[in-house]
């Protein structure tokens, strides 16, 4: 499985932050893509993997994501004994 997180900075962006803490507690392989919130470029970036235009995302090839927590959405059948809650 390839899974992107899209996130902004980690210094910055605390809702990046916490899907990226999360799923690395988890032991879930996760490429991470990090795009500054300042590149003059961040929406076109951004929208090409959430169509919010905001981060974090995430993608399993065709299947995309946004949300405050996207990591929350994974499928537990895709990841048998992981779990995110706590």
């Amino acid at each position: 499985m390839a899974l992107l997180l899209l996130i902004g900075n980690k210094n910055y962006s605390s809702w990046s932050l916490r899907p990226w803490i999360a799923m690395k507690v988890a032991g879930i392989d996760f490429a991470e893509q990090v795009i500054s919130l300042d590149a003059s470029d961040f929406q076109e970036r951004v929208r090409k993997i959430s169509a919010a235009g905001k981060v974090p995302a995430l993608a399993d090839g065709e299947t995309q994501v946004w949300s405050r927590s996207p990591s929350w959405n994974i499928s537990p059948k895709n990841f048998p004994g992981v779990s995110l809650a706590g």
